[in-house]
C-alpha cells in the first residue's frame, strides 16, 4: 500500500546568502512525534563538510514523511551486502558471524538507533561491529597512495553503533568495496558477475573511548569547530534535532522550519536541494512563494 503524505505539505522561498541558493522551508505537518535519530541522520546532522547536506531531507526523515529514494546505486549495495560480508568472513578470517535487520533498532537508546550489518569475531577473540560499504566513485574516499582513508561519514555511522553497543576500548570496522559501473549494471540487471579482492578495502579499527574523551578522529575533522570527543557530536545531534522539532504557527497552521544550501560553485549545473524539491513534490503538496 503506498504510504498517504497528504497530513503535509510544504512552502519554500529561494534568495541567496553569499553567492549560493538558500532554500526556506515551512513544514505544515499534523504529525508531532519525532523519530530517533538513526546512523545515517546522526552522520547528515553533524558532519559540516558534507556539501550536499540537506536540512529538509533530515526534517521529513525525523517525522516520517520522506518519499521513497530509489536508484541503481542504493540496489545495487543492498544486492552486494552479503557478498562482501562473505568476502569480508574470508579475507580477515571472521568467525561467529551474525547479521541483523529492523529487529536491531530495539537496541538503541531512546535518542538514538542503527542496524548493524554484522557482528563477527576476530583473531583475537573480540566481537567486531563490521560495517559495509560500496562506492561508485573513488573520489567517495582520500587515498594515501594506493591506500583509502575511510569516509569520515561511514567512520561515524559505525563509531556511533559502537559507542552503544561496546565496553570502552570496543571496536567496530568498515569493510567497503569500489563497484564500478559495468558490476554495478549487472548487479542490478542479474547477469553474473564477480567480486575483486583489488576493489576490497578494511579501515583501521574504530575503538570506543570512554565518555567525553578527546579522540583523534573527532579533533582532527571537528576541532575547528569546538568538538574534540564523540560525545561532543552526539550532544550537538541532540541540540539540532531539538531545534528542528520546534513548532511554529501562522495563519495556514503549524509548521516546522529549516533551511538548506548547495555551498559548491557548480550550482547551477546541479543543485541537490532543487533536485530534492522535485522529488519530494511528487509525493508532497508543495508550492514556491515569494514570501514565507
Amino acid at each position: 500500500m503506498a504510504k498517504d503524505y497528504s497530513d503535509t505539505k510544504i512552502e519554500y522561498k529561494k534568495d541567496f546568502d553569499g553567492g549560493f541558493p538558500l532554500y526556506h522551508f515551512k513544514v505544515y505537518s499534523d504529525v508531532t512525534e519525532f523519530a530517533k535519530i538513526s546512523g545515517h541522520r546522526f552522520v547528515s546532522m553533524v558532519n559540516s563538510q558534507n556539501i550536499f547536506a540537506n536540512d529538509l531531507q533530515i526534517l521529513l526523515g525525523f517525522i516520517k514523511r520522506q518519499p521513497p529514494v530509489v536508484s541503481d546505486y542504493i540496489e545495487a549495495g543492498n544486492i552486494l551486502e552479503q557478498p562482501v560480508i562473505d568476502l569480508a568472513t574470508e579475507v580477515y578470517s571472521c568467525k561467529d558471524v551474525e547479521t541483523f535487520s529492523f529487529e536491531d533498532l530495539e537496541n538503541g537508546t531512546d535518542d538514538f538507533h542503527f542496524i548493524r550489518d554484522f557482528e563477527y569475531t576476530d583473531e583475537n577473540g573480540e566481537r567486531v561491529t563490521g560495517e559495509i560499504k560500496t562506492f561508485s566513485n573513488k573520489k567517495k574516499v582520500k587515498w594515501n597512495g594506493k591506500q583509502p582513508i575511510v569516509n569520515l561519514d561511514w567512520w561515524l555511522q559505525t563509531r556511533l553503533e559502537v559507542e552503544i553497543l561496546k565496553d570502552v576500548g570496543g571496536n567496530g570496522r568498515v569493510f567497503f568495496y569500489y563497484v564500478p559501473s559495468t558490476m554495478r549494471n549487472a548487479v542490478v540487471k542479474g547477469r553474473p558477475y564477480h567480486l575483486k579482492l583489488k576493489d576490497f578495502y578494511a579501515s583501521e579499527y574504530i575503538e570506543k573511548y570512554p565518555w567525553g574523551a578527546p579522540e583523534p578522529m573527532v579533533e582532527h575533522h571537528f576541532g575547528d569547530e569546538g568538538f574534540s570527543s564523540f560525545k561532543d557530536l552526539m550532544e550537538y545531534a541532540l541540540e539540532r534535532r531539538e531545534e528542528m522539532m520546534t513548532r511554529y504557527e501562522d495563519e495556514k497552521g503549524e509548521f516546522y522550519y529549516v533551511t538548506a544550501s548547495p555551498r559548491y560553485p557548480w550550482f547551477n549545473k546541479f543543485d541537490h536541494v532543487k533536485n530534492f524539491i522535485d522529488e519530494v513534490s511528487e509525493y508532497i503538496e508543495t508550492k514556491e512563494v515569494d514570501e514565507l
